[in-house]
């Protein structure tokens, strides 16, 4: 919803929407909050801050095979009916969660400029037909009626500014004046008007705030001098103590395209905007994360395979069969290369633990491969005869423990796909 919606009109489309999704066949489950997210309840989940005009509905489905067409329809229904809303599909993500697939971050002093690039840079997203569900932290300015303050009136009534604060959070929003304990738990006691008195905001021409100088009520407007409305930024977010204005987008959930394609597409037109002085990009989201978690991966990666590698040359105490056995391992592209494209998968991540898993299979396999070669060769057999039948010896084997990790990762999968799905 727009930003300074009201939670309870957010509340109220929530409850129009959910009683959509309850009349769907496929809807198994559906578990919704309003003003913010759920609590975290695995480790790829991220939360939502907390926001008035934010809702959140979490769906499980009976067969995750129907999940695509279920959000297809979804996204028609919210579309045809409520266009105001800005709403994102998402599915839960086994791996590094939260935030957008595409981040790019602009980081400055004023808010007007950092608006004013993210709104080049939110135009060349939307002018990609590829990029679904555009938005920044920031979210909408929202329009605030301010009173000004009669400073020299109010010193007459012995009335400072922070009681103006006070009556003005009690009228409206509500002031917190203590806590309520309940064994562990701490709740804080609000003071604020009936909920009929503080909705119109018309009401704070009738307002009474306390004088000590006459030890009586006195109209709020005596100690007031009009008012005045303004547009404010309710949200500003800060890296390092400066202001940060983070534009998102997402590939379609629904399409065969990966966020590294899309941004592939992105980053060379909006790194060809030109920033004011002061001003700098960063991008983060996926690009972000992955080479994050690359970068740390790297850093102790050689460190294990020169171990890796000791220990073969140990194992056959030469070097020669260490370097055969080694030189396997690029044949591992060819395999990683054909399933990922027969997927259509990304090399991302998660792709690389299975590469560096994968090369580890190969090796041991080249281990056993050269010892059963000596076997044979001990036996009386030539060289080609002993490398043919030993490669012959050891197909059944591989091919088994290959077979039966493949079959356990594709129950892994499927369990977390039936009782997982948001």
């Amino acid at each position: 919803m727009p930003e300074g919606t009201d939670i309870r009109a957010t509340n109220t489309k929530l409850k129009a929407i959910e009683t959509w999704i309850a009349d769907q066949p496929e809807t198994d489950h559906i578990t919704t909050t309003a003003g913010k997210g759920l609590q975290r309840f695995m480790l790829t989940y991220a939360p939502e801050k907390s926001y008035a005009a934010y809702g959140e509905i979490t769906t499980r489905v009976h067969n995750y095979e129907e999940l695509n067409s279920l959000m297809e329809r979804f996204r028609e229904y919210l579309d045809a009916t409520f266009p105001e809303i800005n709403y994102k599909l998402k599915q839960i993500e086994l791996g590094p969660g939260g935030g957008a697939k595409i981040e790019a971050r602009i980081i400055g002093s004023d808010p007007t400029v950092l608006r004013g690039i993210a709104s080049q840079v939110m135009d060349i997203m939307y002018a990609d037909p590829g990029a679904y569900n555009i938005r920044h932290d920031w979210r909408e300015r929202t329009q605030v009626l301010e009173p000004i303050f009669n400073e020299s009136q109010a010193r007459r009534y012995g009335i400072t500014k922070s009681d103006v604060d006070d009556v003005l959070m009690m009228s409206f929003s509500g002031k917190n004046v203590g806590l309520y304990r309940d064994g562990t738990t701490l709740m804080p006691i609000v003071a604020r008007l009936p909920d009929e008195e503080r909705v119109d905001i018309r009401n704070i021409e009738g307002m009474m705030i306390w004088s000590p100088a006459l030890s009586e009520f006195i109209p709020f407007q005596q100690v007031t001098q009009g008012y005045d409305t303004r547009w404010e930024d309710p949200i500003i977010v800060r890296k390092n103590r400066k202001r940060m204005l983070t534009i998102m987008a997402d590939p379609d959930l629904l399409g065969e395209e990966t966020a590294a394609t899309l941004q592939k597409r992105l980053q060379p037109q909006i790194e060809a905007i030109e920033l004011p002085p002061g001003y700098s990009l960063e991008w983060g989201g996926e690009y972000e994360s992955s080479g994050d978690a690359q970068e740390s991966l790297f850093q102790t990666m050689p460190l294990g395979y020169l171990f890796m590698f000791l220990i073969t040359i140990f194992l056959f105490n030469a070097v020669k069969e260490a370097l055969i056995v080694w030189l396997t391992v690029p044949l591992a592209v060819i395999g990683v290369t054909t399933g990922l494209l027969a997927l259509n998968t990304p090399f991302g991540f998660m792709a690389l633990l299975g590469f560096l898993s994968l090369s580890g299979m190969l090796l041991k396999n080249g281990i056993v491969l050269l010892d059963q070669i000596e076997i044979e060769m001990k036996s009386g057999k030539e060289p080609y005869l002993a490398v043919v039948d030993a490669a012959l010896s050891r197909v059944r084997p591989v091919c088994m423990a290959a077979i039966t990790t493949i079959l356990g990762m594709i129950l892994c999968c499927r369990i977390f796909s039936l009782s997982q799905w948001q």
